[in-house]
């Protein structure tokens, strides 16, 4: 991020293409893209800055659900957060108290 902008696609002459999808990003890596427009009297205005990270942090995980107990154990079990921050969930760690 902060580095000069390179053109990654060049639409010109394809008005009604407004769509375009880049490959071999890094994960977690913060990118910034910015759009110019085009007519026979050349370029427009730079558009703003949109900065996006490809993959982000999970969210929307629930808590955990107890699913048996006997006088020393309790098992518990969860389902996967409802938005995986657009990467595969690699797995799960979980937490306790010391019970006081």
């Amino acid at each position: 991020m902060g580095g000069p902008f390179k053109t990654i696609f060049n639409g010109y002459g394809q008005p009604s293409l407004n769509f375009h999808k880049e490959y071999n990003l890094t994960s977690g890596a913060r990118y910034r893209f910015r759009l110019r427009s085009y007519n026979e009297n050349g370029p427009g205005e730079w558009s703003d800055i949109d900065e996006e990270i490809v993959c982000t942090d999970p969210s929307g995980l629930s808590a955990p659900e107890i699913i048996s107990r006997t006088l020393t154990s309790i098992s518990v079990e969860w389902k996967p957060p409802v938005f995986n921050g657009g990467c595969p969930i690699k797995g799960y760690a979980l937490w306790v108290d010391d019970g006081t």
